[in-house]
């Protein structure tokens, strides 16, 4: 299996915007089917993220949970998690990540999602990891400009 890597870099500067961002590809992949696993760098982010799921969308439901290594998940009850450890095996479908570095388990899933803000620090972070993925998978990552009145990354789910 090879895995697809696309990066969605937002166009402007927003409040909360790479985490709003990512609810809004996490509920499309899930509206399509997806089981999603969203990858942070620490506890304090994946307990905002696990709240901004519940809360950033008046018209959408994302049945999610937090996991950690020391529980089991019923994928069926929870077809999305967010975690900072890595995902148990059989999360191979949808990864989006919010890591400051490429996740080392990224080649276990078939699409991955890498969203970036549009401040200079997260964006040089950004080109970093790209760096990484194409010296891994021998191919440019894909990237998408994303507005915040459109987003436009619906169909490349």
């Amino acid at each position: 299996m090879t895995t697809q890597v696309a990066f969605y870099q937002l166009r402007s500067r927003q409040p909360n915007g790479k985490f709003r961002l990512a609810c809004h590809i996490v509920n499309t992949a899930f509206q399509k089917g997806h089981n999603v696993y969203i990858a942070v760098d620490d506890e304090s982010q994946c307990t905002y993220f696990n709240e901004l799921l519940w809360t950033f969308s008046q018209n959408s439901f994302v049945p999610h949970t937090i996991y950690s290594a020391k529980r089991s998940i019923d994928t069926e009850k929870f077809p999305v998690i967010v975690s900072c450890v890595r995902p148990p095996h059989m999360f191979n479908d949808v990864l989006v990540t919010l890591r400051d570095e490429v996740p080392e388990f990224f080649q276990q899933f078939s699409r991955v999602a890498e969203v970036v803000d549009a401040d200079e620090r997260d964006m040089h972070k950004a080109k970093l990891r790209s760096e990484t993925y194409r010296s891994i998978l021998g191919a440019a990552p894909e990237s998408h400009l994303i507005s915040r009145s459109v987003w436009c990354f619906e169909s490349q789910l």
